[in-house]
């Protein structure tokens, strides 16, 4: 026997016999992208009952579907409203197979809400995908999880971003080596400028300086290889080494993420001198650079490809880890909340790209350079740039005849927390370089914390196939 309580407008089941709800969460509805986690150990009884349920109720407060996921029989189940009381009659059912959720095993469920589907992940891997009916397209009105039986439940609640970020923080980020700023000097063969060789009338060239050999350990390049490089410079554009296997990137930097496409391409990491052929272009002193095929490339699902790139964020995923503890290769941090660095800020760019507008692609320094900028408030971006500026996913900013230009693409903006440095911008775009009417453009990374997560924790791209992409009725 079953009793219905109300409570708040919000349905909510309890048993009157045999069963007993162990957990419960009220949502105010989910939006895209919302995570919710249930975590914890099947029950040791064969027979033990354990269900986690997500309703989706209409606005007449009418329950139009019930996920669930039955622990002890090893399945997920769909049930369906089949008339406009809401009664459940309509049922398929998703078998797991063995041993996916077994007595005695803990385990981590995770719902993604979508517009148009649910998604379930055991233990970070995608298994099912609901695609929503009609009646059912509403994810708004998602309001309660259950638990039901008597696995035991460690936690079961709805992920934040300080959730999110905390689980794909690299440990160490954005630290040097024992803790002390390498200590190696600009070497000589690297270019150096004369006072103001850099500077019109109108600050039209970027005005960056020789980085020293270690002082950026989580810079990379992304770059042809040589036998699909048709100059002697293959640098494409820059990236920032957030965790021993990813990347971060910019989604423009990428016309194509075909295999055959990806095979052309390496990650230099611990990289100094940007050139190929030449004595020191891999000193030990000043570099520790291995190339890196890639595994995969993450474009940001809503990038939108034109002149002012929209969701300019990518993540490749390295075909080999890399060891992030030694002098010349390291993991940046992550930024931790959308306010950790404000208007007015000093910050540092790098890259090896063009220190002119008009450079060509073999003029580029060969050395690591770097420039301070600071970000500018939104009044000045969109004056530069009107409504082709979104202040919600980009910011803007510049320095005194400082900026990044082409080649520099995808490479870090990166401010400073204490001794950590933050990846807090990727260089998406602008207009010419150094052109002190336009500051350069770039992804605001802090709003995409719940994407890096999906992409790099929950991988459903990878795993391609759920166990059960299709229930049975």
């Amino acid at each position: 026997m079953i009793c219905w309580l109300w409570t708040l407008s919000i349905l909510i089941y309890a048993s009157c016999a045999q069963h007993q709800v162990n957990s419960a969460i009220n949502l105010d509805g989910l939006v895209t992208n919302d995570l919710t986690e249930w975590t914890g150990k099947i029950s040791n009884l064969r027979k033990a009952a354990s269900i986690r349920f997500i309703s989706l109720i209409d606005s007449r407060q009418y329950i139009v579907m019930n996920l669930e996921i039955h622990g002890f029989r090893n399945r997920i189940a769909i049930n369906r409203a089949s008339d406009k009381y809401g009664r459940m009659t309509r049922r398929s059912y998703c078998n797991l197979g063995k041993q996916i959720i077994a007595p005695n095993k803990t385990f981590s469920f995770i719902i993604r809400a979508l517009r148009d589907s649910l998604e379930v992940y055991l233990n970070g891997k995608l298994i099912f995908n609901h695609l929503l009916t009609k009646s059912e397209h509403k994810i708004s009105f998602i309001k309660t999880i259950r638990v039901y039986g008597s696995a035991r439940t460690t936690s079961l609640t709805k992920l934040t971003d300080d959730d999110l970020f905390s689980r794909i923080q690299q440990e160490g980020c954005g630290q040097y080596q024992n803790g002390a700023e390498p200590n190696i000097d600009v070497p000589n063969f690297c270019p150096r400028r004369t006072p103001r060789q850099d500077q019109s009338a109108d600050c039209r060239i970027i005005g960056g300086s020789n980085a020293k050999p270690g002082i950026f350990p989580w810079q990379v390049s992304i770059r042809r290889k040589p036998e699909y490089s048709s100059t002697d410079n293959p640098h494409l554009c820059g990236g920032t080494l957030v965790g021993s296997c990813w990347v971060v990137t910019a989604a423009h930097c990428f016309l194509s993420t075909s295999s055959s496409a990806l095979k052309r391409l390496v990650v230099r990491v611990g990289d100094f001198y940007n050139r190929e052929g030449f004595t020191y272009s891999a000193d030990p002193r000043y570099e520790n650079s291995q190339d890196i095929e890639l595994m995969a490339v993450y474009i940001h699902d809503e990038f939108q490809s034109r002149e002012a790139a929209l969701n300019d964020v990518a993540l490749i995923r390295l075909k080999t880890c890399v060891k992030t503890d030694g002098t010349f290769v390291r993991a940046a941090c992550l930024p931790r909340r959308a306010s950790q660095f404000l208007t007015g800020e000093e910050c540092v760019v790098t890259g090896w790209g063009a220190s002119n507008y008009t450079q060509y692609v073999n003029q580029y320094p060969p050395c690591l350079q770097k420039a301070k900028v600071i970000i500018q408030q939104y009044r000045t971006c969109h004056t530069a740039y009107g409504d082709d500026y979104d202040p919600h996913v980009m910011m803007c900013a510049s320095g005194e005849c400082t900026d990044t230009c082409q080649g520099d693409s995808g490479g870090p903006l990166m401010c400073f927390d204490g001794e950590k440095t933050v990846l807090w911008g990727i260089t998406s775009w602008g207009v010419k370089c150094g052109f002190s009417a336009k500051p350069g453009v770039y992804t605001r990374l802090s709003r995409y914390i719940r994407w890096l997560y999906m992409v790099m924790e929950l991988q459903p791209k990878i795993n391609k196939h759920p166990v059960c992409p299709k229930p049975r009725f």
